[in-house]
């Protein structure tokens, strides 16, 4: 074989990396290592609970709802396939999720009916939690198909997503489909009065 044809296979094989990439890789190892040194502290891991004191001043970033003049934390959590736990299936980490959320000083939660049972595990866990009046939940309503133009599909869905969250208000409605609008936003706008 000729050099270059040697030098040609073993690229092919082993692709080169980049000396900006080894940097990277080493440096991230680098400060996993002193991360996890200096948090342990000579110890073994144990889970840590912050207390968050809503009258105490904060890094969060705020924003405030025109509406009420209420001042939420301007980054929230996402219920989409990670709260989607079948009935029967553990999901004691989702409680814990949420406690620490909340002592974090999270406030606001997205969910959907969508989102198969993240709906009823967010109100079960919340009130579980006691935390139910102190989340700020933001809902989605929506309505395909057959059920374009029927307006009680989608007052059984606020309803229902009422009753699965165990709270008498939603704090956000949101369209998740737009293609329903001539039906949903009258039922919103009656809502929010």
């Amino acid at each position: 074989m000729k050099p270059n044809q040697s030098d040609a296979m073993h690229n092919a094989s082993h692709p080169a990396i980049s000396r900006r990439t080894a940097i990277k890789v080493m440096g991230l190892g680098a400060v996993t290592t002193v991360f996890t040194s200096c948090a342990l502290n000579g110890k073994q891991a144990t889970s840590q609970t912050v207390n968050f004191n809503p009258n105490q001043s904060s890094q969060l970033i705020t924003k405030v709802i025109p509406r009420t003049k209420e001042r939420v934390p301007a980054i929230g959590m996402g219920t989409f396939m990670t709260f989607d736990i079948l009935p029967g299936q553990p999901r004691d980490r989702l409680q814990e999720v949420m406690r620490r959320f909340r002592d974090g000083g999270g406030r606001v939660i997205d969910t959907s009916p969508l989102y198969g049972m993240s709906e009823i595990i967010v109100g079960d866990e919340a009130t579980t939690l006691g935390i139910t009046n102190d989340l700020f939940i933001t809902n989605k309503i929506w309505a395909t198909g057959e059920y374009l133009s029927d307006k009680s599909q989608a007052l059984r869905q606020l309803e229902q997503s009422r009753e699965r969250l165990w709270r008498d208000r939603i704090d956000v409605m949101q369209v998740h489909s737009l293609v329903n609008v001539d039906i949903i936003l009258p039922i919103l706008r009656e809502w929010k009065k």
